[in-house]
């Protein structure tokens, strides 16, 4: 498997788009130097992310970024995976205003601002009670707003592109000749799985096959071959996926 290169795809998603020149995000939209996190990144975190990366995450996210010091040293991260890759939170959604804001925010060095700044409703996940419900915390909720969690990753969507970019190419699980007759171009070539057999685990990630081999379990050779691993952020990705019962759209 290749290389999964965070730092190429950065300075890819740097090297600027045809037509805008040496423009940032922020001057194409049009957004001002004196972005905050209270004021105008913490909204953003609220709508996109708050549903996983709570305090404590959920559903399989690695990291909370539930308060401003947790924000602040993921910030470079949220820049990488909201505004560079797109690949967070899980099915896009971000604005172009809201990537904007996260170019413009991290670029001034992710100055935190004046708390009081921040919506009026705004609520420190941390600070609830831990079973405490809306009416609980004083909040009177928009019975039109989905609270459902976020739709799972998706073979379209998250799981392929990291295939793509680390197994499915000639001379490993790509090509005519697949390693292993594992064909990893395809959901289809995943779900069949190759020599060593089922790589779902049925939905149990710990069961896993494919799993097994991108955390080296059990003996197994670490994939990619030759290492370093993926980030954990993409592997616990490719649990959650797994979870859901690995659905391809």
């Amino acid at each position: 498997m290749m290389r999964w290169t965070m730092g190429g795809l950065a300075l890819l998603a740097l090297s600027g788009c045809p037509g805008f020149g040496d423009k940032t995000l922020a001057e194409l939209e049009g957004i001002s130097d004196d972005v905050t996190y209270h004021a105008d990144i913490r909204p953003i975190l609220e709508a996109r992310c708050f549903p996983c990366h709570t305090d404590p995450p959920k559903f399989g996210a690695p990291n909370p970024i539930a308060n401003y010091d947790q924000a602040f040293g993921t910030s470079q991260r949220i820049l990488v995976r909201a505004v560079q890759e797109g690949t967070m939170p899980p099915g896009g959604g971000v604005t172009g205003e809201e990537k904007a804001l996260i170019e413009a925010w991290v670029s001034a060095g992710a100055p935190e601002g004046d708390p009081a700044a921040g919506p009026d409703m705004a609520i420190e996940p941390d600070m609830a009670e831990p079973d405490a419900g809306p009416d609980d915390l004083g909040v009177d909720m928009d019975p039109s707003v989905d609270m459902a969690p976020p739709a799972p990753p998706t073979w379209d969507d998250d799981v392929r592109p990291v295939m793509d970019m680390s197994c499915a190419f000639p001379g490993c699980h790509g090509g005519g000749m697949p390693s292993s007759n594992l064909d990893l171009t395809t959901y289809a070539g995943f779900i069949a799985g190759g020599f060593g057999g089922d790589l779902t685990g049925e939905g149990d990630p710990a069961r896993s096959g494919f799993v097994d081999r991108l955390r080296a379990r059990d003996g197994l050779p670490l994939m990619p071959q030759g290492g370093p691993s993926l980030d954990e952020d993409i592997i616990v990705m490719i649990e959650t996926w797994i979870a859901a019962g690995f659905p391809e759209n």
